[in-house]
């Protein structure tokens, strides 16, 4: 499991390298939060992070699997095509303040291509979720989407959140000796 850590430190120090990028990116596309009554900036900051957290992940990912040949390229397809509409309404979002019902559809949209390339569960235990299944992942997948989306108003508060779940992730794939989930 010692790749599997590998990995985690490889996905943070890519993260790291890539915010001058994303920073460049927001500032040449415009992509500004501007200051106001609600903001704790008091200067216009470039909210375009998530753009090298998308890159850190998906370059880690795919050094991790050519170094452990441990993930189905189809999954890693499908991950790539709903995180990159994610990102884009993510950006559009940013750019220009997307009213919260057009977000809304648009997150249910992708949600439901993720569901319908099979990016769901479908059993809880030894609970077969059935027909539940689509109405379950739907309302699991937008929660979160929407938990991360709502704290992103404090400048690394997002990240610093991302990055702990995702620590604690990596720890029970760890735990349990997993090393697809770890990676």
């Amino acid at each position: 499991m010692l790749i599997s850590l590998f990995g985690f430190i490889l996905g943070l120090i890519f993260c790291f390298c890539f915010v001058p990028l994303a920073k460049y990116i927001g500032l040449k596309l415009n992509i500004m939060d501007i200051p106001n009554h609600r903001k704790l900036h008091t200067d216009p900051t470039p909210c375009s992070g998530g753009i090298a957290i998308y890159l850190a992940f998906f370059l880690s990912l795919i050094v991790m699997i050519l170094f452990t040949n441990t993930c189905e390229p189809m999954n890693i397809g499908k991950l790539f095509i709903c995180s990159t509409l994610l990102l884009w309404l993510g950006i559009c979002d940013d750019k220009w303040i997307l009213k919260p019902v057009v977000k809304l559809i648009g997150q249910i949209v992708v949600v439901l291509i993720a569901i319908s390339l099979g990016l769901r569960i479908n059993t809880l235990g030894s609970f077969q979720m059935g027909l539940l299944t689509i109405p379950i992942n739907l309302l699991w997948f937008l929660v979160f989407i929407n938990a991360i989306n709502l704290i992103d108003g404090i400048d690394g508060l997002a990240c610093g959140i991302v990055s702990i779940i995702s620590l604690a992730m990596f720890c029970v794939a760890l735990f349990f000796n997993n090393l697809p989930l770890s990676i």
